[in-house]
């Protein structure tokens, strides 16, 4: 699978890398055992501070697009945190993937 991280007016500090690969990439490659595919898995994900004079409120924003073998999946979520963003958007992505 192949994965890019975009980040926007934040950066991606290894401990916030890690979240991420422990909640939304972990997630994907655990969907992905179980679909035969002849296309390479990619998955997208977008962090992004939406604001850099604001410090209060949903100024967090985690989006991400899983394709694979002509199906896609998209989940996005704002929050006050970007781990809190990321624990939204690995539920709805599964939500997405499962059919739940």
């Amino acid at each position: 699978m192949r994965v890019n991280i975009r980040q926007k007016n934040i950066e991606v500090t290894p401990a916030l890398r890690e979240y991420i690969d422990e909640k939304i990439i972990r997630a994907a490659e655990k969907f992905l055992q179980g679909q035969a595919s002849t296309d390479l898995p990619m998955l997208d994900i977008d962090v992004e501070r939406t604001t850099a004079h604001h410090r209060k409120g949903e100024v967090y924003k985690v989006g991400v697009n899983l394709s694979v073998g002509g199906k896609f999946f998209r989940a996005e979520a704002r929050d006050v945190d970007a781990r809190t963003a990321c624990d939204i958007v690995e539920n709805e992505l599964q939500r997405e993937m499962y059919g739940r």
